[in-house]
């Protein structure tokens, strides 16, 4: 029996199954491109995205005594992110949230990026029952049960509210 059809049937089987990530649709409103959908953080290097995504992420200086802090408490949390490039308070903050993550070496596999349209939806539906009304929304879970949440922009800045957010402390 010849192997080669099989192997091929499996590849092109999990290649139509495979989920996209780092889609790309031009947006109505403005006819830029924008990202919808599960985004790996490779998308932001894309020159659509680069210059206000650089900016943010350079320009930002997380209060590394804060940092400290989420480092001994973010062991066992998973993070999910909702935004729009589309979005002002999205291209402010997601940067610098990532910055912020970046400087604790936080698990690359317990952060999901998801990017949805001016509607709050993405073309695999992961805002589905999260009640996703404004963007960017940081979620945080640990043992997949939701601790809380950053909606839009901080009440004092991102590190200080995750903190919050680790300790159970209402804002």
């Amino acid at each position: 029996m010849n192997k080669v059809p099989i192997l091929l049937l499996i590849v092109l089987m999990l290649t139509c199954c495979k989920e996209t990530v780092n889609k790309i649709i031009i947006d109505d409103k403005t006819g830029s491109p924008m990202l919808v959908g599960i985004t790996e953080r490779s998308a932001f290097e894309l020159s659509d995205f680069s210059e206000w995504y650089n900016s943010e992420y350079n320009n930002y200086e997380p209060d590394e005594f804060i940092l400290e802090q989420i480092l001994e408490l973010s062991d066992s949390i998973d993070i999910q992110i909702f935004m729009g490039t589309w979005c002002s308070d999205s291209r402010r903050e997601v940067p610098r949230f990532l910055k912020l993550i970046d400087r604790i070496n936080f698990g690359i596999g317990k952060l999901q990026i998801i990017n949805v349209d001016r509607e709050k939806k993405s073309p695999t539906h992961e805002e589905r029952g999260k009640n996703i009304e404004f963007v960017p929304t940081f979620i945080f879970n640990r043992n997949e049960v939701e601790l809380g949440r950053i909606i839009e922009f901080p009440i004092i800045t991102l590190e200080s509210d995750m903190l919050d957010v680790l300790l159970g402390v209402d804002t």
